[in-house]
């Protein structure tokens, strides 16, 4: 029987955090989805963990050939997936309570080629920046969901890059469901479903092309989890993160850095580089324009992030500057930010009348995702 719904798990390091993943998603009611668990050649941990849980029928465990990299086990991950829609979770993400049940709604009424959500997010005990440990944010949105042009989506990723943070808003695989024919129809025209070494980051940009049809689901179906493991946090902590970044660069298939950008660890430099390779392989972006200007400004808006990246991170800016020939005039740089980084609690309302919630799970007794997604639970009921 052909399951409604896969959730693809690429593991590589971590067990202790895929095991409290996989707790999220067995938890699940309903019996009409089934895990896809990839191991890129990871430690035996994770496939002891997966017999230790004794699911065959529910948790399907793989081992990748050789080591495939992110953008190769994904892809993998998903290769071997037989649901009618799809979602990838990093191995120490979860999925939020009776979210499945959502899903299952949302499909009753309607037929999304892709349907995806705003991730609430949580910093495991041992994440890379210490400000951010068991700090819990969260999206109070209503229980609606709403049919969307996801092409609108990419279109506000590609025209205001100095807002970083738009990447997350990408009808993306990593927080959305794709269905099985579209990810079919965008393999016969890439050759692939993962289009770049940003795997997370493309597969918005591709979904929200081709998609004939979009849902925004309002409230989160899924946690976003960070921790020591998170490889897009290695690059913003130079000293703590240094061996996993440069392990993941090590399984790319290509330079995570455009040529023209040269190479950086700043966030800027990085989603300007697959913005810059996704305008020359999509004709539908060929007239998005890629300005290294905005790139400086992204890159000297990450200055203060973590101290020991500040010189490195002038130094990117300064080069594009004379790179280019910019008028440096233009550009700002901050000071340098001598204290401690607070953890920074409360309330924000948003622009879409959503409220966006942080919370201290050190005070809560939050130590994993899991008990996150309880907490969550209890308080958006």
């Amino acid at each position: 029987m052909i399951p409604q719904f896969s959730l693809c798990i690429p593991a590589y390091r971590n067990p202790a955090t895929l095991e409290v993943c996989l707790r999220t998603v067995l938890e699940q009611p309903g019996d009409d989805y089934e895990i896809v668990v990839s191991d890129d050649q990871g430690p035996p941990g994770i496939k002891a963990l997966v017999e230790q849980l004794g699911q065959p029928e529910r948790i399907r465990y793989l081992r990748t050939p050789q080591r495939l990299g992110l953008r190769g086990n994904f892809e993998h991950c998903v290769t071997h997936s037989r649901g009618r829609y799809v979602s990838i979770l990093g191995d120490d993400d979860g999925l939020c309570r009776k979210a499945l049940d959502v899903a299952r709604s949302l499909l009753a009424s309607s037929q999304p080629e892709v349907f995806f959500w705003f991730p609430h997010v949580y910093w495991w005990p041992d994440a890379l920046l210490p400000h951010k440990r068991q700090m819990v944010y969260v999206r109070a949105h209503p229980k609606t969901a709403r049919l969307v042009n996801a092409r609108e989506y990419v279109d506000r990723f590609f025209d205001d890059p100095r807002n970083l943070w738009l990447f997350e808003r990408l009808p993306s695989i990593y927080n959305g469901f794709v269905s099985r024919d579209l990810l079919e129809r965008i393999r016969r025209r890439t050759g692939s479903y993962f289009c770049d070494e940003l795997a997370d980051v493309s597969s918005g940009i591709v979904n929200g092309i081709m998609a004939t049809s979009a849902a925004l689901v309002e409230r989160p179906l899924s946690i976003r989890g960070l921790s020591a493991s998170s490889s897009g946090v290695s690059f913003r902590s130079k000293q703590a993160g240094q061996q996993l970044s440069d392990d993941f660069l090590r399984g790319m298939r290509a330079p995570l850095c455009a040529a023209e950008l040269g190479d950086s660890t700043a966030l800027a430099v990085h989603l300007a580089s697959v913005r810059l390779r996704a305008t020359r392989q999509f004709v539908e972006l060929a007239d998005k324009p890629i300005r290294v200007a905005d790139v400086v400004h992204g890159i000297l808006g990450e200055l203060n992030e973590d101290p020991a990246r500040y010189d490195e991170l002038v130094a990117d800016a300064q080069r594009l500057v004379n790179r280019y020939r910019l008028d440096g005039s233009e550009f700002v740089v901050p000071p340098r930010f001598s204290g401690e980084h607070a953890k920074l609690v409360g309330v924000e309302v948003l622009n879409d009348g959503g409220v966006f919630l942080a919370f201290d799970g050190t005070a809560l007794g939050i130590n994993d995702i899991d008990q996150a997604a309880v907490f969550v639970d209890s308080l958006l009921r």
